[in-house]
């Protein structure tokens, strides 16, 4: 038996079509299913984008007017923002976080050096 390269890979792209075709109907059954469209569940994730960018803007905001923020907040700041990333968040977020990375830790002291001695119940970001 005789076999030509030409109709191996006709059969190797009938099969990758096939293929294709029924993991396309399978996800389309899924979303129609879970009773979200594509031009919904895209919309949701950019809604979900804009509140996470506005919660990290407020959060630098509040941030960078009081001077400091706790490591917990920074902790809180950089959870929100790898989620705002992982769903198409831009290089704007990115810069927020930097920025509240770079603020001191603790708030200044008397003598206006950061004090280590501060309280974490203190701090607001505890609010996750």
């Amino acid at each position: 038996m005789d076999v030509d390269v030409t109709d191996v890979g006709a059969i190797l792209i009938g099969l990758i079509g096939a293929i294709w075709g029924i993991a396309k109907t399978l996800l389309d059954r899924h979303d129609k299913q879970a009773g979200i469209t594509r031009t919904e569940f895209d919309a949701l994730k950019e809604a979900v984008n804009e509140l996470a960018y506005m919660r990290l803007a407020e959060r630098h905001h509040r941030y960078k007017r009081r001077g400091w923020a706790h490591p917990n907040e920074k902790r809180i700041c950089t959870r929100l923002y790898e989620a705002y990333h992982s769903i198409g968040g831009n290089g704007v977020g990115t810069a927020l976080l930097k920025d509240i990375q770079k603020l001191p830790s603790y708030p200044p002291n008397e003598n206006g050096a950061s004090d280590p001695d501060y309280s974490d119940e203190e701090a607001e970001g505890n609010d996750s």
